[in-house]
């Protein structure tokens, strides 16, 4: 096994931020790494500055596809990558200059399968800090079986931050051990199908690692002042896709009976993206509010909010999930143009 790290970096149209993200990973202070850059069919000036920065650095290696999304782009990094280690970074993030050397070290100091950081989410003219772990915390055994359930969801007092269910998802936050992606042909599925990339695949990868390191450090810098950003706009028949993407996690835990709560409350908490994606559409409110009752009626959900425990829930977040569970839609659809304006979403 060689000691390079494979960063994968997908790019569609971030010619704007592109710079910022590159420097950051060729001037790691881990210089052993091979960065593959898949230019995923950009039509701006991308594909230029990925060019001047592959012939100033032999790691640099460039994939270019037609325009495919970024799971495809994802996935042909894997494909193509020679390193026995992977990073995911999104070319309009950026990491700090000793990322990869403090992953790696954990990674080998604790023979780790995967390493998971803090980060800090950018939005332009303020900064917010995800201190996911406030020690350096190794996850072996049943401590590892606990971070796994915390990804499929939130139970018991982890409830009181519904809106940190997926704080843990994100792949651009762990270095993985590479043999247990290939070995297990763990791949992404494109949100055409499941409705989003990281969840699907983090499960799948959690799943058939038995170790990981939480490191306190905020080592990545995610991104949220970009609109052209996929988690700024509308997306439609996201609960189709979301029953999907619930479909697979089932089958992946369904014999897994320590999971299944946290499952049940995975489903009710999307609940709230559900719904925030439906105010962003430009329906009517008759038109959303009649969606809003569909999703919350339907089979999945009503035994969701039936079997979500409200207790440990804040007293605002108590109010809506109770409005959920009693089917009061148009408490819930006033609750939601709140939480947008208040999110500054739309």
């Amino acid at each position: 096994m060689n000691s390079k790290i494979s960063i994968i970096v997908p790019v569609y149209n971030t010619a704007k931020f592109l710079a910022k993200c590159l420097d950051s990973l060729i001037n790691q202070t881990y210089e052993n790494i091979e960065i593959l850059i898949v230019n995923d069919g950009s039509t701006d000036n991308s594909e230029e500055i990925i060019s001047k920065y592959a012939r100033s650095d032999r790691r640099i290696k460039v994939i270019n596809q037609e325009n495919d999304g970024l799971s495809s782009a994802r996935n042909k990094g894997i494909d193509a990558s020679e390193g026995s280690f992977l990073m995911f970074v999104d070319s309009d993030d950026w990491i700090n200059l000793k990322t990869c050397e403090k992953a790696m070290d954990s990674m080998v100091n604790f023979n780790a399968d995967i390493v998971i950081w803090s980060y800090i989410r950018e939005y332009g003219n303020f900064s917010e800090h995800r201190n996911i772990f406030d020690k350096l915390t190794i996850f072996e055994n049943k401590d590892y079986r606990k971070l796994f359930k915390r990804i499929i969801g939130l139970t018991e007092d982890e409830l009181r931050k519904p809106e940190n269910i997926d704080c843990l998802s994100p792949v651009w936050m762990k270095l993985y051990r590479k043999e247990i992606i290939i070995d297990n042909y763990i791949r992404f599925v494109d949100t055409s199908v499941i409705g989003t990339e990281d969840l699907l695949f983090s499960i799948e990868v959690f799943d058939k690692a038995d170790s990981a390191v939480g490191l306190p450090e905020l080592l990545s810098h995610y991104r949220r002042d970009n609109i052209e950003s996929l988690t700024s706009i509308y997306k439609r028949d996201l609960d189709k896709k979301w029953n999907e993407l619930f479909n697979r996690i089932w089958k992946i835990i369904e014999d897994k009976d320590d999971l299944h709560i946290a499952y049940n409350n995975r489903i009710a908490l999307s609940f709230i993206g559900l719904g925030l994606n439906l105010v962003l559409s430009d329906k009517s409110n008759a038109l959303k509010i009649r969606e809003l009752k569909i999703i919350i009626t339907s089979e999945r959900f009503s035994r969701a909010f039936l079997n979500l425990r409200c207790d440990f829930f804040p007293f605002y977040w108590k109010i809506f999930f109770m409005c959920a569970r009693y089917k009061l839609t148009l408490l819930l659809y006033l609750q939601l143009i709140i939480m947008k304006k208040l999110s500054g979403k739309g």
